[in-house]
């Protein structure tokens, strides 16, 4: 049976060793019983949590591989596995380098302290004990509370994944899948029976450990587990730097009484013997009151930390003074051959002590370094998945709070290096200030030369560093967090709610004259699916076209659009509640346009101004718009009216001269003839609404001098020449706002070809 003293850092991190041990890291020293057989168990504890983690993680990566036909699956099962790597680098980094971090804990084994000096040592001892402590409960609260929480949430929603019916690719269709704490893979079948039973005890009682056969087990939730195993880890690299900044913290409170003793060496100091009056002198017993607790009257400190203002004292050259010799007494103070010993060996004790943090750093540097870029690269990547992730939120539901939970928790985790790693830096650096701010010019000119040598030592503050490629500090956060809203905000502007079914990824080529032709055209027309648009040759450039569409709620928006774009309709009515983006390409007059079709909510105004459209996202680029398409029902006349107010904001908003506006009035079908309504099933509405509709007609054409259609997107009636009509306006500014040259002017007459793709 081998028996270990616990000191130093061990001593200090005692909770943290033996949680760790509790996990199952690799960590076999520090046990009051080291025996073969008792190690032996502990070999075999750890790899059995060892494997068992591989095959969880094994299961997860093979969801992931199996699952990666859909994009958000793919992404969030990303997520799932960039999470859980964590585990897995800290688990075996710390198994491979398990000799460096005992080099870095017993590095303060043998931390010896100066007579004078010991209560400021344990004072700031106490400090770093409790900040370290207070570490270690948060980590574990936020774990245990991280667990719940992931636990809870897999028992709300739905558990379904979405697919494309394999019958028809524009339908989606619900699967059910196993509810498990985990997205996973099994070889076996996980949906019922004993498969799904053997699937969430897998992942709920992870680990069973008997120490004897009437015992009841051990239950470790494998998520608890997961996340133990590296927050711990990460739990005991910050200790240490908590530890490091408060010896700076200590080094820096005693520069002052440091060098008022070194002034005693060779100038005359009255009321010397006050220096040396330190109450905890001959006492090594640590102070573990709280600093911020307990009264600072019971610390008479004035013999050590107070200046020598408020001692009384007046420094004068030794050179004026008289002194009595012959007492025995070592220089114009009279010091005895202990007190000399005690000041002189006060400079070693600093710069030792210094000397002792900077190998502490190194120490730290070295053991954690890879295991922070490790850390970097992989939240990195998971946080860049989370803001793509973060901008489908639609509402309060499982799917917010899980992508928030994530986000949460891989930024705490950076925060958590990052805020004690900018500490070290900005502890460090300020030593230099300390010692330029003490009383130096009265020291000796042995401590003028030390104060030299410590401002030229510590011009480069301390840092912990990634493997050489990043400083750890909050620019390093800031770095990171700037990448993360980049990349949501680019998200939000660009690409959020983009409208997307497998009909939007292919790339066709339609001609608008074509299919305007065939919409009106009879099976006797001899105009056949398989005729070819005269389009041949692509255009050499791309022009970008912006179109917003707007108009009162039920018109038919959305319909037009995607009747356009997918030759699709939908019968059942669905307000739009956030914008849709749509892309298609046009060629007209052989020039490809790449048209940016915008599908928005009904708004109660258009921004007359950039800070109204900025302010609040539904108006975001509203006012840059290429054209505006403004969208009325036939069958409510009450609904132009809307048009009306919004035509005359847009108007007050920015100059129209170049902006093309199309008015549409939609379900045509409704007001149609009654041999158009019987052919088509629906009653006609005739009559009451002619006078109204020549007067909106006339309205918008001769006093607007806009573009005006009717179409019907139910039955797909003129859909293709609203756009081509708007094509063609847009077409004709450009054309007006070229140099008047009769060539160009006769080129364009020529052209009149527009098509789709």
């Amino acid at each position: 049976m081998m028996k270990f003293k616990k000191s130093g850092l061990v001593a200090d991190l005692f909770p943290n060793v033996k949680l760790m041990q509790g996990v199952g890291h690799f960590l076999f020293n520090y046990h009051s019983e080291n025996s073969g057989a008792i190690h032996g168990l502990r070999v075999m504890y750890s790899s059995v949590h060892l494997i068992l983690l591989l095959m969880q993680f094994g299961c997860t990566f093979g969801n992931l591989v199996v699952e990666s036909d859909d994009v958000n699956d793919l992404a969030a099962n990303t997520i799932t596995v960039l999470f859980f790597t964590h585990t897995m680098t800290k688990y075996i980094y710390f198994a491979v380098r398990s000799k460096m971090f005992y080099r870095t804990l017993g590095i303060w084994n043998q931390a010896n302290s100066h007579p004078l000096f010991v209560e400021s040592n344990n004072r700031y001892h106490s400090i770093a004990l409790k900040k370290m402590r207070q570490l270690l409960i948060i980590v574990i609260t936020v774990t245990i509370f991280s667990t719940i929480s992931w636990t809870t949430i897999t028992f709300f929603g739905p558990s379904e994944r979405i697919r494309k019916d394999p019958d028809n690719e524009n339908v989606t269709m619900s699967i059910e899948i196993p509810r498990l704490l985990i997205k996973s893979w099994y070889p076996w079948n996980a949906m019922s029976g004993i498969g799904n039973i053997a699937s969430l005890v897998f992942q709920v009682l992870f680990q069973c450990l008997k120490k004897r056969c009437n015992q009841s087990m051990l239950k470790v939730y494998y998520i608890f587990f997961s996340m133990s195993q590296a927050n711990l880890v990460d739990s005991m690299f910050c200790s240490w730097l908590i530890f490091a900044c408060e010896q700076l913290m200590h080094l820096k409170e005693i520069l002052k009484p440091l060098m008022e003793l070194s002034a005693t060496l060779d100038t005359y100091v009255p009321k010397t013997a006050d220096l040396f009056r330190a109450p905890s002198a001959n006492s090594q017993n640590n102070m573990v009151e709280e600093y911020n607790e307990k009264n600072q009257d019971d610390y008479d400190l004035r013999g050590i930390y107070s200046t020598g203002q408020e001692l009384g004292t007046h420094y004068r050259s030794a050179a004026l003074q008289t002194f009595n010799t012959g007492g025995g007494g070592i220089g114009p103070n009279g010091l005895t051959k202990k007190q000399e010993l005690m000041v002189r060996s006060a400079i070693k004790y600093w710069v030792e002590r210094h000397k002792h943090v900077v190998r502490l750093v190194t120490a730290i540097g070295d053991t954690y370094g890879i295991a922070l870029l490790l850390h970097m690269l992989t939240s990195t990547i998971m946080l860049t998945l989370l803001a793509y992730q973060a901008t489908k939120i639609d509402g309060v539901n499982p799917y917010a709070f899980s992508v928030i939970g994530y986000l949460l928790y891989a930024l705490g985790q950076v925060f958590h290096f990052c805020i004690f790693g900018n500490r070290l830096i900005e502890e460090s650096s300020s030593v230099m200030e300390a010692a330029y701010s003490c009383h130096w010019y009265d020291g000796s000119e042995e401590a003028k030369t030390f104060v030299q040598i410590v401002c030229q030592q510590c011009q480069k503050a301390m840092s912990i560093s990634g493997a050489k490629f990043f400083t750890v500090s909050l620019d390093l956060f800031a770095s990171v967090l700037g990448a993360v809203v980049t990349v949501l905000t680019d998200k939000v502007a660009s690409l959020d709610n983009l409208a997307i079914t497998p009909n939007s990824k292919r790339n066709l080529e339609l001609d608008l004259d074509f299919l305007e032709r065939r919409q009106n055209a009879g099976p006797a027309s001899g105009v056949t699916e398989n005729s070819k648009s005269p389009v041949e040759i692509s255009p050499e450039s791309v022009d970008r076209v912006k179109v917003i569409v707007l108009g009162a709620p039920a018109v038919g928006k959305t319909s037009i659009i995607q009747q356009f774009v997918w030759n699709d309709f939908c019968e059942d009515y669905v307000p739009t509640d956030r914008k849709h983006t749509y892309y298609p390409s046009v060629i007209t007059n052989e020039r490809l346009y790449e048209i940016k079709i915008s599908d928005l909510p009904v708004i109660p105004y258009f921004p007359v101004n950039s800070y109204y459209e900025w302010t609040d996202y539904r108006y975001y680029g509203l006012r840059s718009a290429t054209a505006y398409i403004l969208v009325f029902d036939l069958s409510n006349i009450e609904t132009f009216q809307y048009v009306k107010t919004l035509r005359e904001q847009i108007c007050e908003s920015r100059n129209m001269s170049n902006v093309p506006v199309l008015v549409v009035g939609n379900k045509e079908d409704l007001i149609a003839t009654p041999e158009e309504s019987t052919s088509s099933g629906k009653t006609a509405i005739t009559s009451g609404h002619d006078e109204k509709r020549r007067d909106i007609v006339n309205l918008v054409k001769k006093h607007w001098k806009s573009g005006y259609i009717e179409c019907s997107a139910k039955y797909n009636w003129k859909v293709v020449g609203v756009f081509k009509e708007l094509m063609n306006m847009i077409d004709s500014i450009e054309i007006r706002d070229q140099s008047p040259m009769l060539d160009n002017i006769q080129d364009a007459l020529d052209r009149n070809k527009c098509s789709v793709l």
